[in-house]
């Protein structure tokens, strides 16, 4: 599937990033959702992001209380990497939740 069959809206200026991203069946059986920032290499950021994350399910805001969240490190330490996983009890990642994300870094790249 391609990336523009996900996403509604990404955008890049180098220090500001933002993504909605449509829950899908297969996110659903897998548990979480995976978004990365790191454009078109694939090889990270230079900088880590800090993440604002809500999930809209039928319009209404869904808790993220429990929600498994891992920032800024795809196993490899790869900056801009995020994964949004099923919580222990309040979160359940459902087919066409909608999920906003604005992500932030201090620095720009030089």
């Amino acid at each position: 599937m391609a990336i523009e069959d996900r996403f509604n809206v990404k955008g890049f200026n180098g220090v500001s990033y933002g993504a909605i991203l449509k829950v899908l069946a297969a996110d659903v059986t897998a548990g979480f959702v995976e978004i990365s920032f790191d454009g078109p290499s694939n090889e990270g950021l230079p900088y880590p992001l800090a993440f604002s994350i809500m999930i809209l399910r039928a319009g209404i805001n869904i808790p993220l209380a429990d929600a498994v969240i891992t920032a800024n490190n795809d196993g490899s330490a790869r900056n801009g990497y995020l994964k949004i996983a099923d919580g222990a009890a309040t979160l359940d990642l459902t087919a066409d939740d909608i999920i906003h994300v604005v992500a932030q870094t201090g620095r720009s790249e030089e």
